[in-house]
């Protein structure tokens, strides 16, 4: 059945300019007021940096409306509704402009009631995509194609069918520089199962696809259909995250999508929940082609993910459909990695827990067990709850999980989550047991960084205090300059951000990721602070950063507008780290003494004394802490609680910091040694921690002479 829908989609698709750039960061869609639908606009301030953000409004024809300016300091996210935000302007859509870790989502409600539909700012335009189609009997495909470039595009909608990827129909329209085509898919198409649309343009867009009931329905289901660019970057490591078992109330459909020219050949490696690695099996894509089947003919029924190996412009998605009763179907597609495994954090808002549960699915990629801990921030940003959702993920094994299960059910709230192991994790949402129309789909997660550069692997950042400057040393011995600051003296790396802590009277803890001329402007999370200098992010970095402040003896907790002190007394604090509990170790480097903060019981305990200046610390993730100090390296076992002295002694006279390559296990990793007395080198050295007692060391295998250098790491 065909429905005319483009009076509807007007309602709920509405303009976002377009400009020459093809990068800018946009939101695509407010809704019109009394069109029915609501619109929520969020801003996600990740690292509670004191900072604001500019959204600047156009009309539907592309004018220019009053920009709104907003002040999110100190929160981890700010909510408002689209009339609140505009002052009631008739608002298409809207530009965000500010720094690349302040992201922004909008969510759509039907005004009935039904779940929220969050889409996140784009930033990404292509030429080539593939979509799947819904059951149009139930729902409706609308897309909004945005024209991003300075020339007209010419626009080729394709209709193909799977399996033998004949071209049933296709529609072919031009779209103006800065302009946007609405339409319904179902008014120009008809249905046909097992399909996917192909829409070619001749010059840059952005293309948006919502899913959604018609208007009438009982309960309105509206969601973003994540679409395929064929224009994304190449993937060193490429997962589907999951197929449903068999016994679930949804069942799994595999599609392949390949736009060469040439046939080619996909790789695909089953994998148990228990992490146990199946059969690889081969499969042949005709050129342009398209392949659909139900999982079940690949796999044997104990496959919950699937690993992929096959050229990049090869796409392998999976579609989720209820096993009895109605609901469309939602399709989602493989997520890939580049460069180092990540140790990712996740952000998830909340749905509206009696309508729909959401539910997560998380790979531990480590080679440790891994734990998971998270934590409820509610609408207000206060902590509602931290929760240890699991210890025990098993390496290469997945963990499902009810969220709604653990959490109170408390509207509007976000839920943060962290992997103390390298991780992959898709977050779902789908009607409860029992409706008869149900529907399973990706949530959308909050963005942490929007931007298209990342921080590369193996790549050595050092604080050089004596020229106040942050540097960067690239694997191949390259040194350039990412940042100037005042008086740098310590680092830190947390999900994609680099912290930097100013040892100066009045210092500040700074926020930096990478941009297209080395590191972004830095963001401030804290100022004012006697000579800061350790930090240790706490549960990532939403329930704050533990630093150490020299001038004062204490440790403070960096989360709201106001530090909050959380031990005091020290002579000399210096290093410090944190275990997946959010526990610190603080090492004294006027006393010579490593300590442990319990953050549960607020008390303070010796680990070990007589050590030699301890300086920066460092925490594997098997919780073995790295003491650099003069002449020699420590380490203490907080899982065993015990002591080693002596492991490595080396003839480098003020030794200070230790940084590790976090792609690899800690005992295998290349190790750096920073030298902070007057000639202040950099020494990068493989060695192993065993034997304990071995005394010797290996010869030096690379070696770089800075200046007054304080602090290093490398990632």
């Amino acid at each position: 059945m065909t429905r005319k829908l483009t009076p509807i989609l007007t309602i709920l698709l509405t303009s976002w300019l377009g400009q020459a750039q093809i990068n800018l960061r946009m939101i695509p869609h407010v809704t019109r007021s009394g069109g029915g639908f609501l619109t929520e606009i969020t801003c996600n301030n990740v690292t509670r940096a004191k900072t604001s953000i500019t959204l600047r409004p156009y009309t539907q024809n592309g004018e220019p409306l009053q920009p709104t300016t907003l002040d999110i300091s100190g929160q981890p996210f700010l909510k408002m509704s689209a009339d609140e935000v505009f002052g009631g302007q008739e608002v298409s859509h809207f530009l965000v402009d500010g720094h690349p870790l302040i992201t922004v989502t909008v969510g759509y409600r039907q005004v009935t009631g039904g779940a929220t539909a969050q889409v996140q700012e784009s930033a990404k335009s292509g030429q080539l995509f593939a979509l799947f189609p819904g059951e149009w009997d139930l729902v409706f495909d609308g897309l909004a194609i945005v024209n991003t470039s300075d020339q007209p595009a010419d626009i080729t909608i394709t209709h193909v069918q799977a399996n033998n990827s004949i071209i049933q129909a296709s529609l072919s329209f031009q779209v103006a520089p800065m302009n946007k085509q609405l339409l319904v898919l179902g008014d120009h198409f008809s249905e046909i199962p097992k399909s996917q649309f192909r829409i070619h343009s001749s010059q840059p867009i952005r293309l948006m696809s919502l899913r959604g009931s018609y208007p009438g329905a009982p309960e309105g289901t509206l969601f973003e259909c994540d679409v395929i660019n064929s224009q994304q970057v190449p993937r060193s490591l490429r997962i589907l995250p999951h197929i449903t078992p068999v016994e679930a109330l949804y069942e799994t459909q595999l599609a392949f999508t390949h736009f060469g020219d040439t046939p080619t050949m996909l790789s695909l490696r089953p994998v148990t929940s228990e992490g146990e690695v199946g059969h690889s099996i081969q499969i042949e894509i005709p050129a342009n082609g398209l392949l659909m089947d139900e999982a079940q003919s690949f796999f044997e029924d104990t496959a919950a993910y699937v690993v992929i190996d096959g050229p990049d412009d090869c796409f392998v998605s999976a579609s989720y459909r209820l096993k009895s009763g109605f609901g469309p179907s939602a399709q989602v597609h493989e997520t890939g990695i580049s460069g180092a495994l990540p140790r990712e954090s996740y952000v998830l808002y909340q749905g509206e827990w009696d309508r729909v549960f959401d539910g997560l699915a998380l790979i531990n990629l480590g080679d440790q067990t891994a734990s998971i801990r998270a934590v409820q921030i509610n609408s207000q940003g206060e902590t509602s709850e931290i929760r240890t959702l699991t210890t025990t993920v098993a390496p290469k094994s997945k963990y499902l999980l009810v969220l709604d299960a653990i959490f109170q059910d408390n509207p509007g709230s976000q839920i943060r989550m962290v992997c103390s192991q390298p991780s992959m994790a898709m977050l779902l949402r789908g009607t409860r047991p029992g409706e008869e129309n149900g529907v399973l789909f990706q949530s959308s997660t909050v963005l942490k960084y929007n931007g298209s550069q990342r921080f590369e692997e193996g790549t050595l950042y050092a604080c050089q205090n004596g020229s106040d400057q942050v540097i960067a040393i690239t694997p191949q011995g390259q040194e350039s300059v990412v940042a100037n600051l005042t008086k740098p003296g310590g680092l830190a790396f947390h999900d994609g951000i680099l912290l930097v802590s100013e040892h100066t009277a009045m210092g500040r803890i700074l926020a930096l990721v990478p941009d297209a001329q080395g590191l972004s402007t830095p963001l401030v999370l804290a100022d004012n602070l006697p000579f800061p200098k350790g930090m240790a992010p706490q549960l990532g970095l939403d329930q704050g950063i533990a630093v150490t402040t020299r001038g004062d003896g204490r440790v403070i907790q960096i989360k709201n507008e106001v530090p909050m002190e959380l031990a005091s007394g020290f002579t000399d604090p210096f290093g410090i780290c944190a275990d997946d509990s959010g526990n610190l170790f603080l090492g004294d480097f006027g006393d010579g003494l490593l300590v442990k903060f319990d953050t549960q019981t607020q008390l303070t305990s010796l680990l070990m004394d007589g050590l030699n200046r301890p300086a920066h610390l460092t925490m594997d993730r098997t919780g073995v802490i790295a003491i650099p100090e003069d002449h020699q390296i420590s380490l203490y076992d907080t899982v065993q609680a015990s002591k080693r002295r002596e492991v490595f002694v080396s003839n480098f006279i003020g030794t200070q910091d230790l940084s590790l390559d976090s792609a690899i296990a800690f005992r295998k990793a290349l190790s750096i040694l920073v030298n902070c007395g007057a000639i202040g080198r950099v020494h990068l050295q493989p060695f192993s921690w065993q034997p304990i007692n071995d005394k010797g060391g290996p010869a030096i295998e690379q070696e770089q002479t800075l200046f007054g250098i304080d602090a290093i790491i490398t990632f």
